[in-house]
């Protein structure tokens, strides 16, 4: 194999040798300034566009940057409206009225149902803003987690839900994550179908639960409230809000992600899906989880996440905003900047050429003067050189004038 790649070489750069050597003197100067130019042009193309490719890699990375951070800070806001209504509805004067009654620190329990449908009031007040509450609740800490006052949002308006019909939530998961929460601390919880009686809803709504607890006069733990958000709805909602341009995905700790795609446009709520997508399985890499902001390059992407931290007393209580664009539009610039040299790179060897074949032709005109002297006396047998440039100050001239002096001797010789 090497012989024969050492052989082919071998031909290649003979057969060129010879391909060269047979060239007139004009065809070379034009051969070798084009080559010069084109050699220089390449040069200058691959520096350019090396440098230019960097720069606008580096732009276009900070670029993605803001967007990715804005859409980042929309989700964090939507997130920030959810437990401020939490808190709002947790420090309800109806709240602390039920709370000393249950505890007959105040009126009498005849004045229960007037409080509770105030509560009922004021959680229908902050429904009303947020189409995706599906349910607000103030749950007892004790008695197994029992419902106070609930109410509900659905196809009819609102609905307040009787006593009767109040349910015990101290066996769900939530209830038990709360239960560890302190004065001034809150949780969103992890995204699960709602259940009802212990069954899961048979339209199984996506459910996100914001939890604020409520305490006593003397700092102890009463109960929570408790607002359930439709989490489909609540992304879809911001999505429209933004009009991402590029694709976006939004995932929480869970691996719960939604995303969009310029070309489908909004996609279904995936969840626990983020190891399965091949853009978001960067995200599962221990390393990346813990940090706040990263990009990540691809043979044919470029990825920017930002972390939202949605609860401030837990670190594991987080959204991701992730931007992707494909390197093409990333380099499309570039290649517009690559295209625009390339143009100019052949006009510069045409003109080049041009200019060439002029010089050569008055550099090699001396020579083709003196060529056809010396052929005209060579056939005549007599050397009186009377046409040859030897007023030329160069080397043509040089050898005008040596073939001159030659000629006089050879006169002479012959006349001798």
């Amino acid at each position: 194999m090497r012989l024969t790649w050492a052989y082919n070489k071998y031909i290649g750069s003979f057969i060129l040798g010879e391909t060269f050597m047979f060239m007139t003197f004009r065809q070379k100067i034009v051969l070798l300034t084009a080559l010069s130019v084109l050699l220089s042009s390449i040069a200058i193309v691959s520096t350019v566009y090396s440098k230019s490719a960097k720069e606008m890699k580096q732009e276009a990375i900070k670029v993605l940057a803001g967007d990715t951070r804005l859409v980042a800070l929309k989700f964090q806001g939507a997130y920030d409206h959810i437990r401020n209504d939490t808190y709002i509805a947790a420090n309800a004067t109806a709240i602390e009225e039920i709370v000393n009654i249950a505890k007959n620190n105040k009126q009498s329990k005849d004045a229960l149902p007037l409080w509770k449908k105030r509560l009922e009031d004021s959680f229908i007040s902050i429904m009303k803003k947020k189409p995706y509450y599906t349910q607000m609740r103030f749950i007892g800490y004790h008695d197994n987690g029992r419902e106070i006052v609930r109410v509900n949002h659905n196809d009819t308006g609102y609905e307040r839900v009787k006593d009767t019909d109040l349910q015990y939530k101290g066996k769900e998961f939530y209830f038990e994550q709360a239960a560890a929460l302190g004065y001034g601390e809150d949780y969103f919880s992890k995204i699960t179908y709602n259940k009802e009686h212990g069954v899961v809803d048979p339209e199984k709504v996506p459910t996100l639960r914001s939890v604020v607890p409520v305490f006593d006069s003397k700092g102890d733990k009463f109960g929570f409230i408790v607002i359930n958000v439709d989490y489909r709805l609540l992304l879809i909602t911001q999505y429209r809000d933004i009009k991402p341009q590029k694709n976006t995905y939004i995932i929480n700790e869970y691996g719960d992600y939604m995303e969009y795609s310029p070309k489908l446009g909004l996609l279904d709520l995936v969840l626990s899906g983020a190891d399965q997508d091949s853009s978001l399985q960067h995200l599962q890499n221990p390393t990346a989880k813990e940090r706040d902001e990263y990009f990540v390059e691809t043979t044919d992407k470029i990825i920017y996440t930002v972390k939202i931290n949605i609860a401030p007393n837990m670190a594991d209580n987080f959204l991701r905003a992730v931007l992707i664009v494909p390197k093409r539009e990333v380099l499309h610039s570039t290649s517009e900047v690559l295209y625009s040299i390339y143009i100019l790179s052949v006009i510069m060897v045409f003109v080049s050429v041009l200019f060439s074949i002029i010089i050569s032709h008055f550099l090699t005109r001396s020579l083709i003067k003196m060529s056809k002297e010396l052929s005209h006396a060579a056939d005549l047998r007599d050397y009186s050189l009377h046409d040859l440039p030897v007023n030329q100050n160069d080397e043509i001239g040089q050898i005008a004038r040596a073939f001159d002096v030659l000629a006089d001797e050879l006169n002479k010789q012959r006349t001798g």
